[in-house]
This record gives structure tokens, C-alpha cells and sequence, in this order.
């Protein structure tokens, strides 16, 4: 996923989680129900983890966020598509946002990455315009 990324904000912002469920920015809306079975990683695998096993790391995902705050360190990161004809979208933090919007948080961290270009993700140098 990593290998997505092109440039990244060199800051970090504090954005009200609910606006940005509003402005549809979310592939899939995460629930405690429908959590944890859509990444990338478990594509490949046999099923990971049971219903029960992914509703306790929810949880246990919550109840760090109540406890301890949204970590600045790892925001959730939306990725600007613009310039491709994409929408914008939220590259990484789905279960984060719906997490901070029932937990009724005010902000959350937020980073704005953009895509890479067709010929940096294929390992070129894209052209400069002159």
C-alpha cells in the first residue's frame, strides 16, 4: 500500500471526523460487524480471524482511542487523486474515523498524501514539462 503513495503533507491537521465522513471520503463505511475483513493483506489468506476475533480488535481499538486520545503519530491518511479523475478518498484509517465518530471526538489527525504518478509507481522518473 506504501508503494501507492507519491508526495505527503509534511503536516499534520485536526479535522471534525464527522465532516469527513460527509464529504464521502470513505471506500467502505467500518462497522463493529463489517470490521477488519477488506484489507489487503487478507486477500491472499485463508480467513484470518473470526467474526468474534475482529469485533475484540475493534474493540480493543476503541477502547485505546477512549483511553489513551487519536495518536497525532498515525493519522489517518487521505489520498488526493485529482489530477487522475479519481476522487479524493481515505487511503488508511477507515476503522480509526468510524471509531472517532462513535466515540464523538471533535478532530481527528488527518495527512494529505497524493497518488504516484503511472511512472514513478512502475519505477521511472516521470517527465519534467518545460
Amino acid at each position: 500500500m506504501k508503494d501507492e503513495i507519491g508526495e505527503q503533507s509534511s503536516m499534520v491537521y485536526f479535522l471534525d471526523p464527522v465532516a469527513i465522513r460527509k464529504m464521502k471520503l470513505e471506500k467502505h463505511k467500518k462497522t463493529r460487524d463489517k470490521c477488519f475483513e477488506s484489507h489487503r493483506e487478507y486477500k491472499n489468506r485463508p480467513t484470518l480471524d473470526t467474526l468474534a476475533e475482529r469485533q475484540k480488535r475493534w474493540d480493543d481499538l476503541r477502547d485505546s482511542i477512549a483511553k489513551n486520545g487519536f495518536d497525532p503519530a498515525d493519522p489517518i491518511t487521505i489520498m488526493l487523486n485529482r489530477g487522475d479523475g479519481d476522487r479524493d478518498r481515505i487511503f488508511q484509517g477507515h476503522h480509526r474515523l468510524a471509531i472517532a465518530i462513535g466515540l464523538q471526538l471533535r478532530e481527528v489527525p488527518i495527512r494529505f498524501v497524493t497518488k504516484k504518478k503511472k511512472a514513478e509507481h512502475e519505477g521511472r522518473r516521470p517527465c519534467k514539462r518545460r
